[in-house]
C-alpha cells in the first residue's frame, strides 16, 4: 500500500471542528438498573437516566431525563445526594441530584483505571466497584466526589455471580483459592483502610456451589446458593461461623433486604418474601409471580421497582404481595442492533419489536408506527422502493422482503434463501446483488419486490459488495497469496455481462480485511479490520488507492458516508468510537471528531449520524449547521428565553426572530406528549399558564423554516 501510519486515538487532534457533530439526542435502550431514596426513583434507558417523584403513588411524575454520556450503566446508587453510576465498560460517574430538576455531572473515573464496573458498594467514605470481568474488585476513597481517588484492588478469583457484602468496613466476597479451583472461600477483608485492605478470615464452603448473592441482616451474613439460604454470625470480624440454614422450591438469583423481610428473585417464578426475623424459623410470606427476566430489583416499604431490560421498568405496590398492584411503567426501552434511512422514516432492527418503522420528521420527537415483532434481531436493512430486504442474526442465510408502503402495517411478502449461506447483499437499480462465497455472486430482478427472479449467477467468490454507476466493488481473499486481502471492479452491461476492469491487493487480512464497503462514486471507502482506506476511480473503474488509516488496537465494524465526511464505528486504542473523517482531500485523511460511542450500525441523514448502539438504543449526532440554509449568516438566527423557571404559576417565553418569519412554538412532556402548540409568528412574547401543568419538566420548541431551538420548562408548586 502506498502509505501506513499508526493514529493514537489519544492524541488526535479536531480541535478547529469541536463544535460539529455534537450529540442531539437518544432513545431507547434497554433498562438494567434501578434506585429508591426518599421520594425519588431511579431507573435507566440505556444511557439515559430518568427520575421519578415517587411521593405519591397515585400520580408518579418522571420530572427529569438525562443523558450520562456513558453506554450502558450496570448499576445505579444513590448515595447523599449523589448517584454513582457504573458504566460496565468504562468506568463508572457520579452525577449531583441533590436537586433533581437540575441534575450535575460531577466526576468520572474511565477506563483503565476502573474497567468493566458492575455493581457498586457505597460506605460513607469509600465506594466499592465490582470489575467482574477481573474477578476483583477496586476501592475508591470519594470523600471528595469531586476527585475520587483508586486505593487499592483486591481478588476474588472465579466469583462468576459477583456475590459481595460490606459490614462495618468488612468486605465479603466468594472467592477460589489460587492454588485449587475445587476450594470455595468466602473471604472477609477489613477495608477500614481502604490503601492497605487485610484478610481477617476465610470461611471454607465445602461441597458448596459458588454463591448467587449475599446480604447483611443483624450481625448475619445471609449467602444465596442455589435454593438455599445460608446464615452466618458475623458479629466478630475475626471469624464466620454458620449458625443455620432455609430452602426454598426455586433457583435463586438475587437478594433485597427490607426490614426483618428477606426478598429473593427466582428467575422464571418471580419474588419470594421471606420473613427472617427468627433466623432459625424464617416464614414465606408470599410471592410476586413475575415471569418476564427481571434484570434488578428494590424494595421499600410497599413499593416494588423492578428493571426488565428490553421490557423496561416498572413499580408495583406489594401491600398484598398475593394481589400486587402495578402503579407504573416505561416500556420505551429496547436493544436496536440495525439501521436504515430512507426520506422521513427509519427502519430499526431491535430485540423485542423486531423490525420497528420510526416516524423521525422531527428526529428528535420519534414516532413509533408499525412493526413486525416476529422478525428478531435484524443485523441488515436495505430500503428500496417501499421495501425492506432484511436478515437477521439468526438466520443469516435468508433475505426476508417486507412490504413497508402502509408504515403502520408493514408485512413480510417473500424471502430469498442461500442454502450456503450469503456474505453480503445490496441493491441498484431494481437489481438484488448477493455475493455467496462458494456459490459466487448471484442477481436478482426485484422490480416487483414480491416476486423476486433470479436472472445471473457468476462464479466470482466475493465476500462485501457495493455497487454504483453500474460499477460492481468486491472484496476477496487473493488467490496468489495467502491470507491477503484484494478488491476487484467491475462493469455491468446491459446483458448481465460481468466484465473485470480492476484489482488491487490491499494488504494482510488481519490488517486490511474489507469489512465493509461504500461508494460515493467516484470514491470507494473501505471499512476495513484495522481501520479504513480511500481509492478514487476513473470512467473505466481503474482504481488508485488515495489514503488509508491503520489504527491501533481496532475492529471497524460500521460505516457510512455523504458528500463531506465517511464514518466510521469500531474498536479503537481500547475504546469504542464513532470517528468522523473529512475526505475532501482524499489523498490525506483528516479525523475531524471522536466520539466515545459503541455501534453496531450507521446511518445517515442531512448530517445527522444515527448510531445503532444494541444495548444502548440509539443516538443522533449532528453538524452544527442542520437545517440552516447555505448563506445564513447567524446574525439572521433567533432565540428563545423562558423566565421564570422554574415557575409555579405563569412562564414567559421570550421570542426574539426576524419579522414576518413564520414560528410555532410546542410544547411537550418528557414522553412526548404534545401539551401545547402555538403560532408565534410575529410575537416577541407568549404567556404559558404552567399553574394548570403537572410539576416536572417540558421541553418547548420554536421551529422556523431556519432553526429548531429546545429549552427546558420546569414546573414546580
Amino acid at each position: 500500500m502506498k502509505k501506513l501510519f499508526a493514529i493514537f486515538l489519544l492524541l488526535l487532534s479536531y480541535s478547529a471542528y469541536s463544535q460539529q457533530f455534537d450529540f442531539k439526542a437518544h432513545f431507547e435502550g434497554i433498562c438494567g438498573s434501578g434506585a429508591m431514596s426518599g421520594n425519588y426513583a431511579y431507573f435507566n434507558s440505556g444511557p439515559n437516566i430518568n427520575i421519578l417523584d415517587i411521593s405519591n403513588p397515585g400520580e408518579v411524575i418522571l420530572v427529569n431525563t438525562f443523558h450520562t454520556g456513558y453506554y450502558y450503566p450496570e448499576s445505579i446508587n444513590y448515595a447523599d445526594g449523589y448517584l454513582f453510576i457504573s458504566s460496565g465498560t468504562e468506568g463508572f460517574v457520579i452525577f449531583d441530584v441533590s436537586n433533581p430538576l437540575q441534575p450535575r455531572f460531577v466526576s468520572n473515573v474511565l477506563w483503565p483505571v476502573c474497567d468493566y464496573a458492575k455493581e457498586t458498594i457505597i460506605n460513607d467514605s469509600i465506594i466499592i466497584i465490582d470489575e467482574g470481568d477481573y474477578e476483583s474488585v477496586s476501592l475508591f476513597d470519594i470523600r471528595d466526589p469531586y476527585n475520587p481517588v483508586f486505593q487499592s484492588r483486591i481478588h476474588f478469583p472465579i466469583n462468576q455471580n459477583d456475590a459481595y457484602a460490606l459490614y462495618k468496613n468488612i468486605l465479603y466476597g466468594f472467592g477460589v483459592a489460587t492454588s485449587s479451583t475445587y476450594l470455595n472461600y468466602i473471604y472477609a477483608f477489613d477495608v477500614s483502610k481502604p490503601s492497605n485492605p487485610l484478610l481477617l478470615n476465610d470461611l471454607y464452603l465445602e461441597n458448596q456451589a459458588y454463591p448467587d448473592d449475599m446480604v447483611v441482616y443483624n450481625d448475619k451474613l445471609l449467602v444465596a446458593t442455589d435454593t438455599i439460604v445460608n446464615f452466618y454470625d458475623i458479629s466478630s470480624p475475626d471469624t464466620t461461623v454458620f449458625l443455620s440454614t432455609f430452602g426454598v422450591l426455586y433457583q435463586i438469583n438475587k437478594l433485597q433486604l427490607d426490614g426483618n423481610k428477606l426478598f429473593a428473585y427466582c428467575e422464571g417464578y418471580g419474588i419470594l418474601s421471606i420473613d427472617i426475623s427468627d433466623i432459625y424459623n424464617p416464614q414465606i410470606l408470599g410471592i410476586y409471580n413475575e415471569t418476564s427476566d427481571i434484570w434488578n430489583f428494590n424494595v421499600r416499604d410497599i413499593v416494588l421497582l423492578t428493571t426488565l431490560g428490553y421490557g423496561g421498568f416498572e413499580l408495583s405496590d406489594i401491600s398484598d404481595l398475593s394481589n400486587p398492584s402495578l402503579f407504573y411503567d416505561y416500556t420505551k426501552t429496547d436493544a436496536v442492533s440495525s439501521i436504515e434511512l430512507n426520506d422521513n422514516f427509519a427502519y430499526m432492527g431491535m430485540t423485542e419489536k423486531g423490525l420497528q418503522i420510526i416516524d423521525i420528521t422531527d428526529p428528535m420527537n420519534p414516532i413509533d408506527m408499525g412493526n413486525i415483532d416476529s422478525l428478531k434481531s435484524i443485523s441488515e436493512i436495505v430500503y428500496y422502493k417501499d421495501y425492506l430486504f432484511c436478515r437477521s442474526e439468526q438466520d443469516y442465510k435468508t433475505i426476508k422482503i417486507i412490504d413497508v408502503t402502509d408504515s403502520l402495517n408493514p408485512a413480510m411478502v417473500n424471502q430469498i434463501h442461500m442454502d450456503l449461506g450469503l456474505n453480503d447483499f445490496k441493491i441498484y437499480q431494481g437489481i438484488l446483488f448477493v455475493t455467496t462465497g462458494s456459490e459466487g455472486l448471484k442477481l436478482f430482478d426485484v422490480t416487483n419486490p414480491v416476486v423476486p427472479v433470479e436472472i445471473a449467477n457468476f462464479s466470482e467468490p466475493g465476500a462485501k459488495i457495493a455497487i454504483d454507476h453500474s460499477m460492481i466493488v468486491m472484496s476477496y481473499a487473493y488467490s496468489g497469496i495467502p491470507w491477503i486481502s484484494a478488491i476487484k471492479t467491475f462493469k455491468l452491461d446491459s446483458d448481465y455481462n460481468l466484465i473485470p476492469c480492476d484489482e488491487v491487493i490491499l494488504g494482510e487480512y488481519l490488517v486490511y480485511n474489507p469489512h465493509l464497503i461504500e461508494i460515493n462514486y467516484p470514491f470507494i471507502f473501505l471499512g476495513t479490520r484495522s481501520g479504513a482506506v480511500v481509492a478514487q476511480v476513473d470512467d473505466s473503474y481503474h482504481i488508485t488507492v488515495c489514503d488509508e488509516m491503520i489504527l491501533t488496537g481496532c475492529c471497524t465494524n460500521s460505516m457510512a458516508s455523504d458528500d463531506d465526511y465517511f464514518y466510521l464505528g469500531g474498536h479503537y486504542g481500547g475504546h469504542d468510537k464513532l470517528l468522523v473523517v473529512d475526505y475532501k482531500d482524499p489523498f490525506n485523511l483528516q479525523i475531524i471528531k471522536s466520539i466515545d460511542r459503541s455501534c453496531t450500525d450507521l446511518a445517515v441523514k442531512q448530517k445527522m449520524v444515527f448510531t445503532a448502539e444494541r444495548r444502548s438504543g440509539y443516538s443522533i449526532y449532528g453538524d452544527q449547521m442542520v437545517n440552516i440554509p447555505e448563506g445564513k449568516n447567524d446574525t439572521d438566527l433567533g432565540e428563545m428565553n423562558i423566565y421564570p423557571n422554574p415557575s409555579s404559576t405563569t412562564t414567559t417565553i421570550e421570542i426574539n426572530l426576524p419579522s414576518n418569519q413564520q414560528a410555532t412554538l410546542t410544547i411537550f412532556d418528557l414522553s412526548g406528549i404534545l401539551i401545547e402548540k402555538a403560532d408565534v409568528t410575529n410575537r416577541r412574547y407568549y404567556e404559558v399558564c404552567s399553574q394548570k401543568y403537572k410539576n416536572g419538566i417540558y421541553i418547548c420548541e420554536l421551529s422556523t423554516i431556519h432553526q429548531l431551538i429546545r429549552k427546558k420548562m420546569i414546573k414546580i408548586n
